[in-house]
């Protein structure tokens, strides 16, 4: 019998090309050796030391954090052990029994587990921790130390610096460096510490937070606090638009359901132009620059700058209280040839408003929450010009409702507000201030959806500037998303569609906006920064459209010294 061994051209070219993908592939692999994957369990402690009680639990995230630097380990984080130990109807206490660890850890796909125990010898723990291979059953790595639980840092950058060795990896400059300078800490902050991660494998979050930030008071450079308060920070969307500067930073019905107290300072417009002037942005922030005929020009500045402090009172209310100063600013200019801002032949229509806001929310069901902000500033309709019109006291007010559901998941807020200031219109046809035109009604309505354990946000905008005193809406709707790449790193984008009816007509308009936020989780700093321009209607010419480029910026301090039950 003979058997055809003969190949077609094509086919060796096929078996050639497969050996060169394979080649290709395997030095790849030992080029880029695989992360060495492993698991800390909590340790197991003997004492009788009432506030030592989860201490075990602590000094075993210790090690786990010094692990997690180095990128040549992969640490199998708790909550995929608690998965899986669930799934299979089992307990976290078999990782202290030998043949349980290897079925766990092969269950989890890890090749070792760290576990030990810690013994209280009076002035001092004796610590003693071992490595099994999960593969084989062998004990591949085993140490001991004994020292206070004041030197809790040095411990666990000890343990993790001796795994590693073992595995001939170097431990990163941070561990090292603790273990250099064996510094010794208050020992209440470890115990508060291993009280807060119990209460978070528990899935007492507000019990949790709570400790830590106590932990975090008395020890601020903990990493393993910062860690486990970054599990705990609840993302909420940070998209916002430019609302009139004379109006509250925010819907106050949202004071009745905060947690904690904020601190805060925002600008934005014409105050984002100077504070950022080192960058060269191509354009003036918030300025428009419109022909409105052959010679006239006409250009509309904005500008916010406020500083605020809210915070939560009882169970179900919260106060706020804003300093600010607001400023708007319209100029007509008379363009020529030789000189583009003939500043002699300008006409102004400004205000200049600083002033303080109050605000109040209260929660009157767990779904639903109340609130009212006013604001007493001093209005100047042309501040600036000499021998014009005098500081006259001016209010406006604005009031909210906010609707959750329990996951806060689903979110609809709305706001209104009406002020009793005024700006002059400025005619165009005789280059002359004209009549007073009233500050519009203002309405805001907002729906937000959180996706993805409230990592992604799906966000839609809707609000309305309606005049009282003349022939003036101005209407936008705004999609927008926003999502959370990294717990301390969100970025969002929107588009508007503009409305406007102004003097029987109708104009449509549009906007692009984004933004970036940015949070230094082990301070509670939140820094947002948002851009956007659009097309808008002149608030003084009338029927005019001008364009408005934008910046916001944001910073807010969280959790400072009012924390709600």
């Amino acid at each position: 019998m003979w058997i055809d061994i003969t190949t077609t051209r094509g086919e060796v070219m096929r078996n050639r090309l497969f050996l060169s993908f394979l080649f290709f592939f395997s030095s790849v692999y030992l080029l880029f050796p695989q992360p060495i994957v492993l698991t800390v369990a909590d340790f197991k402690l003997e004492s009788e030391n009432p506030e030592y009680k989860y201490v075990g639990k602590a000094l075993s995230r210790l090690v786990s954090g010094e692990l997690r630097k180095s990128p040549a380990v992969k640490l199998i984080e708790r909550e995929q052990i608690t998965e899986v130990v669930a799934e299979q109807e089992l307990s976290l206490s078999d990782l202290s029994d030998a043949e349980q660890q290897i079925r766990i850890g092969r269950l989890i796909s890890t090749r070792y587990i760290v576990f030990g125990e810690v013994i209280d010898i009076g002035p001092a723990l004796l610590l003693s921790l071992r490595m099994v291979d999960t593969e084989t059953g062998e004990v591949v790595w085993q140490d001991q130390t004994t020292e206070k639980i004041v030197a809790y840092d040095y411990i666990g950058a000890y343990f993790a610096q001796s795994i590693l060795s073992t595995m001939n990896v170097e431990a990163e400059n941070s561990t090292i460096a603790k273990i250099e300078k064996k510094e010794e800490k208050q020992a209440t902050a470890i115990v508060k510490l291993a009280e807060g991660i119990d209460a978070y494998d528990r899935g007492d979050s507000q019990k949790a937070k709570k400790v830590l930030v106590e932990a975090k008071r008395i020890d601020p450079e903990n990493e393993v606090t910062a860690y486990y308060l970054s599990k705990l920070v609840v993302n909420t969307t940070k998209f916002s638009v430019m609302s009139e500067p004379y109006y509250t930073y925010q819907n106050p019905a949202f004071l009745g359901i905060i947690r904690t107290d904020k601190l805060f300072y925002h600008f934005s417009g014409f105050w984002a132009h100077m504070a950022l002037g080192a960058i060269n942005f191509g354009w003036s922030t918030s300025l428009t620059d419109t022909p409105v005929s052959a010679d006239d020009y006409l250009s509309e500045t904005d500008a916010s700058l406020r500083f605020g402090y809210y915070f939560p009172v009882r169970e179900k209310l919260g106060l706020g209280l804003e300093c600010f100063f607001a400023f708007i600013g319209n100029d007509l200019y008379k363009r020529t040839s030789g000189d583009p801002y003939n500043m002699s032949d300008q006409v102004n229509s400004r205000l200049a408003a600083p002033g303080l806001s109050l605000n109040a929310g209260i929660s009157v069901s767990d779904s639903v929450s109340l609130g009212l902000g006013s604001a007493f500033f001093m209005n100047k309709p042309n501040a600036f010009t000499p021998n014009e019109q005098e500081w006259t006291p001016t209010f406006s007010f604005n009031t909210g409702m906010v609707y959750r559901n329990r996951e806060e998941t689903f979110i609809f807020d709305t706001r209104v507000g009406w002020g009793s200031g005024f700006l002059p219109s400025i005619e165009v046809a005789t280059r002359t201030l004209g009549e007073d035109f009233l500050f519009p009604l203002f309405m805001e309505n907002t729906l937000t959806f959180a996706l993805n354990q409230k990592r992604t946000f799906i966000i839609l905008k809707q609000l309305n500037d309606v005049a009282v005193d003349r022939d003036y809406y101005y209407g936008r709707i705004l999609p927008a998303i926003e999502h959370y790449f990294l717990d301390w790193f969100s970025a969002r984008a929107a588009l508007e569609g503009s409305l406007s009816l102004l003097n029987e007509s109708t104009r449509f308009g549009y906007a692009f906006l984004g933004g970036v936020s940015f949070r230094i989780i082990k301070r509670s700093l939140d820094i947002d920064l948002n851009f956007s321009y659009r097309v808008r209607p002149s608030r003084v010419v009338e029927g005019e459209i001008v364009t408005d480029p934008v910046v916001l910026f944001n910073m807010s301090w969280n959790d400072l010294w009012i924390s709600r039950e």
